[in-house]
């Protein structure tokens, strides 16, 4: 590999670790709106969490729990080690 194309891999390396960062941001905000939507739904009678509200709450923190867990399944780490070996 040539010296360009090796700048190359480390600029976007470094553009990875700011990801990396970012998602974290992102991961926290989420996590935060999830347990606000749980309180939400803890807080209601058990009459309303049965009702059309409730059944939405339930929906909103599964997909909130999908998002997170995507979030974390992305292995910044790993890509970045791809491309460290790809310049080796």
């Amino acid at each position: 590999m040539n010296k360009d194309r090796r700048k190359q891999i480390d600029a976007t390396i470094t553009d990875l670790e700011k990801v990396r960062g970012q998602l974290e941001d992102i991961l926290a905000a989420i996590s935060d709106l999830r347990e606000e939507e749980q309180e939400y739904y803890d807080a209601m009678p058990c009459s309303f969490q049965e009702g059309e509200k409730g059944v939405a709450a339930e929906e909103a923190i599964g997909n909130l729990d999908n998002a997170i867990e995507e979030i974390e399944n992305l292995d910044v780490d790993l890509v970045i080690s791809y491309l460290n070996e790809a310049q080796a």
